[in-house]
């Protein structure tokens, strides 16, 4: 009843606008208002985001087709109250205030209504996982972002922000499907990630400030950092995988001697990795994570390179006799953090 009431008085609103000439975006707040606009979800997506400007007094509103037994997650950034009905025009939750995100269990299949009621600019993000899956991962919704560009050949970069305690940073990264992404941070901050379609990026690893993201999609995805006080960000997003027995190419960003990567290490295949070497510079890797993990190096034309592991835990040094392509081949199990470090001569 609520909303034919709303969908009524936002008609009256656009007659008398017609009447005695409307403002400016009253069209736009008109227009949505009329009819209810019908959101389709990206294929392969179970999220939508949307941004819209709402006027006082002309609620929008939105239709989605669910499944019954499935729960629709709604997270808004703005003024507007939230209000859902069901197949019937019967309300079924809200009217909600408030980021969210909040869950609505759908008892029957068919089309659903949201509608938004306020004045000003909302982004809202609908998520409908499978059923049987729980509460999508709560990302702020960012409605500014900064972008992020590494240095041409680089797979890393590190900047410093001073957070707002409430005020979450956002930040425009241009990423591939099958990439992973690491991120680390020093201060009192949170990460969280956005794919390009909106949707929150469920961390495959998380905490202890560093985080590990599967990219599923090629696109802009926003990463959002929430805390307070002057932090230092790194992100690392190495190239996609290679195929089982190749090595992954490790460079070094501009002016960098060293670099840190995760490797997911599996009993009985060793992971490996090139990388280019003076004559008379010393290579040496670091592995955190598999205190029993090996490492092993080989030279150009494949001749083995004696590496000696050091009295530090899980640190290996070998010297390089000649220039050219060394491989280095880690064997272990679990999650691990690499460094590798090739000190200027």
């Amino acid at each position: 009843m609520l909303k034919r009431v709303l969908l009524f008085m936002a008609a009256v609103a656009g007659l008398v606008a017609a009447a005695f000439g409307a403002p400016a975006g009253a069209q736009t707040a008109q227009a949505a208002s009329a009819d209810p606009q019908r959101i389709n979800f990206p294929p392969g997506s179970t999220s939508y985001v949307l941004s819209t400007t709402l006027a006082q007094g002309a609620p929008q509103s939105y239709l989605l087709a669910i499944r019954a037994g499935q729960t629709l997650y709604i997270t808004e950034n703005g003024r507007a109250a939230v209000q859902v009905y069901d197949p019937q025009d019967n309300s079924l939750a809200g009217p909600t205030r408030g980021p969210g995100p909040w869950g609505v269990f759908i008892p029957q299949t068919g089309d659903y209504t949201v509608t938004l009621d306020g004045a000003g600019h909302v982004t809202v993000i609908y998520s409908i996982p499978p059923i049987g899956e729980g509460a999508p991962w709560p990302a702020p919704v960012p409605d500014h972002a900064t972008r992020i560009s590494f240095d041409r050949g680089a797979t890393s970069s590190t900047f410093s922000a001073r957070l707002q305690a409430g005020v979450p940073a956002r930040y425009l990264l241009r990423l591939s499907a099958g990439q992973q992404m690491y991120v680390t941070v020093n201060g009192n901050a949170t990460a969280s990630l956005l794919d390009p379609y909106g949707g929150a990026v469920k961390p495959v690893t998380g905490g202890s400030r560093r985080w590990q993201f599967h990219l599923s999609w090629t696109g802009d995805y926003k990463l959002v950092l929430q805390g307070s006080g002057a932090v230092t960000v790194t992100l690392y997003v190495p190239p996609a995988a290679s195929p089982a027995g190749t090595a992954t190419r490790v460079e070094f960003a501009p002016g960098n001697a060293s670099t840190i990567f995760s490797a997911d290490l599996v009993q009985g295949r060793p992971s490996r990795y090139v990388l280019r070497i003076l004559a008379g510079q010393t290579l040496y890797v670091e592995v955190v994570g598999d205190e029993n993990a090996t490492v092993s190096v080989t030279g150009p034309g494949g001749t083995a390179v004696s590496t000696v592991r050091t009295g530090r835990p899980g640190l290996w040094v070998a010297a390089a006799r000649t220039t050219g392509d060394y491989t280095i081949a880690i064997s272990g199990q679990g999650q691990t953090w690499v460094t590798v470090y090739v000190p200027r001569r």
